[in-house]
């Protein structure tokens, strides 16, 4: 290389590590945002009252008609999550009792509404809009070389959803994954609410959660009702 040419490689190089420097302070402006909104969340208790707003006006049609009329609004700090939920929860044929287990991978169980980002289980920031809400049985490591099920909602934009089946658990998270900036497909853990009232009892740091009824249905007939938590932040051991 003629000495002519090193000004034009200094520039390149420069452009090179301001670039770099732009990427790096963006990606810690993110996970400073996270960890700041999940501090929050365990900072003080989530304020949660009923609200009987109609369902997003850009849910798809089918999935709308879905949804009972009304929900929760919950309040963390300055984001608010509205919620909506699905008149009934189908079970499968097959199954037996009210359970999770009875129910499909992928099936739809509501939608939410987040005014600003917002953590989900593993931290990543879900953008502010509206989400459908499917169960999965998320596939997690015990950290003894084998695995558990953890039920869990996945989080799906609501302009890429539109089918009111159950979708099975991989076309489920390849939906999910559609939501801008996700590394992996956006979830927040449910558990039951008896087992998270034991598991937080004498904890200084209990689960933040939402606590949900729904009427459950199989072969479209009533047959009860599942109560369980939708953890928004906090851990629960395993």
């Amino acid at each position: 290389m003629s000495i002519l040419d090193r000004p034009q490689r200094a520039e390149c190089q420069g452009r090179l590590s301001r670039g770099a420097l732009f990427l790096l302070t963006r990606t810690l402006a993110l996970l400073c945002a996270a960890l700041t909104i999940g501090l929050l969340a365990h900072a003080q208790p989530l304020a949660i009252v009923t609200h009987a707003d109609p369902p997003p006006g850009d849910l798809a049609d089918p999935i709308e008609a879905l949804m009972a009329p009304g929900g929760q609004r919950v309040r963390v700090g300055r984001t608010t999550l509205e919620f909506w939920w699905v008149k009934t929860l189908p079970l499968t044929e097959e199954s037996r009792g009210v359970s999770w287990t009875a129910l499909a991978d992928g099936t739809l169980a509501g939608a939410v509404t987040l005014s600003a980002s917002y953590p989900d289980m593993r931290g990543q920031l879900v953008p502010a809009g509206s989400y459908t809400l499917r169960y999965v049985a998320q596939t997690e490591s015990d950290g003894r070389d084998s695995t558990i099920h953890t039920p869990g909602l996945l989080l799906s934009p609501v302009g890429d959803d539109d089918k009111t089946d159950a979708l099975g658990r991989d076309d489920a998270e390849a939906l999910a994954k559609q939501t801008p900036g996700a590394s992996s497909p956006p979830a927040w853990r449910l558990t039951p609410a008896s087992e998270l009232t034991k598991l937080s009892r004498g904890t200084e740091d209990p689960p933040a959660s939402l606590t949900v009824t729904l009427p459950v249905s199989r072969d479209g007939m009533d047959v009860g009702a599942l109560t369980f938590d939708v953890v928004l932040a906090g851990s629960v051991p395993k």
